[in-house]
């Protein structure tokens, strides 16, 4: 049983959902590896547990959007054709490829991979686990009886289906390749659905992830969740930018993990933006496991009526020579909050670090929260390592400045809103994204004034 029911009585609808599922899970038949770390998943979360507000890490966290909600899986799309038009509209007309999930179900007649360059893979994860098992393998859940999140373990005993990507040495991808994930929830019982991701660079390789969540009605009254764990190695020499954007419905509830492997001089980019779901969570666990890796995390979250988005960063600087710097944005109005909680850790044996971490909140309601925890665990003495928070609202100089000059107050507030963060979307190294995604957030800066004016 798991530790987090204690009896019969004690268990949440969620836990109820969890353990059944688990039933079904166990009986299916699937390759003896994905078996295996199955197994290990949910080994790991009767030893965990769920996590509770005893936790010093969760303990400003109402995970009751999710505990109370019994949650069975999304069912299979009725029809396809009719999701032509939502998909249309959030995917790019000319990415390198694209991955087009719905319900947690990979569907091939909707996706493209047919302008990659020969070598790269990309596909459902069993399809190419099947073409290049031993990278996959080795790779996938690998640590799973050493993790420390419980969604991560749930996640690895649960998940349905995902992606992978696997880009040889020496082949750079100059336009970005998307994954769309699409929530086709049906009737009003809560649905859920668990997704897995594996990218792998290999040497001096290039490539740019765009994952994107969203739901195919906005206005849903249907109770989801999705879980969904990505699993980054960025080996010598490779850039490897990631960049997760969630526009979930206001009645779903989003649980992410992003854990990456930097090797030696690899350069990763994280990149996370927020801007639906009643409760999301995004774990980022960086391990810079080679000399001169670098990474760096950036994340902007907009935020409005009573949503909670939650970051939660661990980097970890196992070599000398490393970099790392973390930059999260948000912008928060009526009843919303945001929570941080990062922390950079500094091996013994890892001299000469540089590692960089602010979180930065702009308030535009009285009522919005935040609570920021930035930490660091240092055990080396030749590093260099800062942190920083701030928290506030617009200038009134600047709004001055701008109305005095013209501009109406509506328009000042947009101007500055936007300049505050454009800087999350021009610090994402791959020009394609930049324009799509700078509108995107202008978009949804224009709702939040509006709804907050």
């Amino acid at each position: 049983m798991l530790t987090m029911v204690r009896t019969q009585e004690a268990k949440t609808p969620f836990e109820q959902a969890v353990q059944e599922q688990w039933r079904t899970q166990s009986s299916v038949l699937q390759p003896a590896w994905v078996a295996s770390r199955r197994i290990g998943g949910w080994t790991r979360l009767e030893a965990l547990g769920l996590p509770s507000r005893a936790l010093e890490a969760w303990r400003y966290v109402n995970l009751e959007p999710v505990s109370r909600h019994g949650f069975v899986p999304l069912p299979e799309p009725a029809s396809l054709d009719v999701l032509d038009p939502v998909i249309s509209a959030l995917t790019l007309p000319e990415a390198a490829a694209k991955l087009v999930f719905v319900n947690g179900i990979f569907q091939p007649t909707l996706s493209d991979t047919t302008r990659l360059p020969e070598g790269v893979l990309a596909g459902s994860l069993f399809d190419v686990a099947a073409q290049l098992p031993q990278p996959i393998e080795s790779y996938f859940a690998a640590d799973i009886e050493a993790e420390a999140d419980a969604f991560v373990a749930l996640n690895t005993a649960l998940f349905s289906e995902g992606y992978a990507v696997y880009v040889p040495q020496g082949v750079k991808l100059d336009t970005p390749l998307e994954v769309l994930f699409l929530t086709d929830a049906q009737g009003t019982s809560p649905q859920g659905a668990h997704v897995r991701g594996v990218v792998i660079a290999e040497p001096h390789s290039q490539v740019t992830i765009m994952a994107r969540f969203a739901s195919a009605g906005a206005a849903s009254a249907t109770p989801t969740l999705t879980t969904a764990v990505t699993e980054l190695v960025a080996q010598p020499g490779a850039l490897l930018n990631y960049v997760h954007v969630q526009t979930e419905a206001d009645t779903a509830a989003h649980m992410a993990a992003t854990k990456t492997w930097v090797h030696g001089d690899a350069r990763l980019h994280v990149s996370t933006l927020a801007f639906g779901s009643r409760f999301s969570r995004h774990y980022v666990h960086s391990a810079m496991v080679s000399e001169e890796a670098c990474c760096e995390l950036n994340g902007l979250a907009i935020l409005q009526g009573e949503t909670h988005v939650f970051d939660h960063t661990v980097i970890d600087h196992q070599k000398p020579h490393g970099g790392s710097q973390q930059l999260y944005k948000g912008i928060l109005a009526q009843r919303s909050r945001a929570d941080f909680d990062g922390t950079i850790v500094i091996a013994p044996h890892a001299q000469k670090s540089d590692a960089s971490q602010l979180h930065q909140t702009l308030l535009l309601s009285d009522e919005a929260r935040v609570l920021t925890r930035p930490q660091l665990r240092i055990d080396a003495d030749d590093v260099k390592c800062a942190h920083g928070a701030s928290v506030g609202q617009l200038s009134e100089d600047q709004l001055f400045y701008l109305t005095s000059r013209g501009l109406p107050f509506s328009q000042a507030q947009a101007v500055l809103t936007a300049g505050f963060a454009d800087e999350i979307v021009e610090a994402i190294p791959c020009e394609a994204l930049k324009a799509p995604l700078i509108d995107l957030v202008h978009s949804r800066l224009e709702a939040l004034l509006t709804a907050n004016a």
